[in-house]
């Protein structure tokens, strides 16, 4: 590994970047997420590697990158802190132009670290990067494509107000691993707030496009695995946490004025059929009560729709259940998927049938 590192910092620029990855019992994954990052095709400056008082041999494997890499630093948490708390203590430290949040039972492509800096560096107006990425499974087997609204079929900057159509058109297109922040960006929100729990990286991400706009290419540039029973999936499994989480993202879009209050009752009522869909779909106990509690009393005709077709809900199979929602509630968004699927995605995915990364062949 020593003769690797010499390699590394002779062969290789670095980009003004700095990668924080938050490590929990991903010992089995850990190393792959890490080579990912020492194989890109430019390097960044830093590489946090954040263990939250993991059970198992992540904090010894990472302590062995940062022996052994002049640019990898380790730090052991005492106590748990959390995903959240950790981002936000770490982000302040920062120095680098630029910062990548990286899970650390994902893995990223050797040109995204260049292709995201090199576009942010081309646009200094915007805020945020990202791009595509596919759905591996435990074993690091390709199981399908992230579904993400493709909003572009060539690398762009969107403006903030473009950003805000498209969001409200499409919904949310940022694909958080491949995420990159302009860090001036993240410190001016504010960083993650711990009360939105696995929504707050949604939420600041959609906050500093609304101010700053965004960059996104249209590369599949990560891999995101699906490894058990997660943290996202365990909040979109609460409704009571969810409902709290809706009311304090609206009001936090309203009071930083990132959105109006016309544009957050919008993106309201659509986490609420997301969340009605998650919650049919994923938590058993579920129930027509629970339902009349969490649904919002501003939208009294959808809530009666939604009331009305409880019968089929309660099947709780995703696919109805998500036609039903949109075809009663939504009709606009369910025309404008197709149409984005038809015209965006479709061509994209044709023209990356061949992409080895894809199909999981060697780079």
């Amino acid at each position: 590994m020593k003769r690797y590192r010499l390699y590394l910092s002779t062969m290789k620029i670095q980009s003004n970047l700095t990668v924080i990855m938050p490590i929990y019992n991903h010992a089995h994954y850990l190393i792959e997420a890490v080579e990912s990052v020492l194989n890109q095709t430019e390097l960044p400056q830093r590489v946090l590697l954040i263990d939250d008082c993991s059970s198992d041999d992540s904090a010894a494997i990472a302590a062995s990158y940062a022996k052994h890499y002049d640019f990898i630093e380790f730090h052991q948490n005492t106590s748990q802190m959390g995903l959240n708390r950790i981002l936000n203590e770490q982000v302040a430290s920062v120095t680098t132009e630029y910062v990548f949040f990286m899970a650390s039972d994902d893995s990223i492509h050797p040109e995204l670290c260049e292709v995201a800096t090199g576009l942010l560096s081309k646009h200094p107006e915007a805020g945020v990067f990202s791009a595509l990425s596919n759905i591996i499974d435990e074993k690091g087997c390709f199981v399908r494509r992230y579904y993400a609204p493709i909003v572009s079929l060539k690398p762009i900057y969107l403006s903030s107000a473009k950003c805000k159509k498209l969001f409200h058109s499409d919904g949310n297109w940022i694909v958080g691993c491949t995420r990159f922040f302009r860090t001036k960006t993240i410190k001016e929100i504010g960083g993650f707030p711990e009360e939105m729990h696995s929504f707050s990286d949604t939420y600041v991400s959609t906050a500093v496009l609304a101010k700053h706009g965004a960059c996104f290419c249209p590369r599949y540039l990560s891999k995101f695995r699906i490894s058990g029973e997660n943290y996202s999936l365990r909040v979109m499994r609460n409704s009571v946490l969810l409902k709290q989480i809706m009311q304090q993202v609206h009001k936090s879009f309203i009071q930083g004025g990132y959105l109006t209050e016309q544009e957050a009752n919008l993106w309201k009522k659509r986490f609420t059929l997301s969340a009605i869909l998650a919650l049919f779909c994923g938590n058993k106990y579920f129930n027509l009560v629970m339902l009349k509690d969490f649904f919002p009393n501003k939208f009294p005709l959808a809530k009666k729709m939604v009331f009305f077709c409880y019968p089929v809900l309660s099947i709780r199979n995703h696919f109805i259940n998500g036609m039903l929602l949109y075809i009663l509630m939504r009709p606009r968004d369910l025309l404008q998927r197709v149409y984005r699927y038809l015209f965006f995605t479709l061509p994209c995915r044709l023209r990356s049938l061949n992409d080895d990364y894809i199909r999981g062949a060697d780079e």
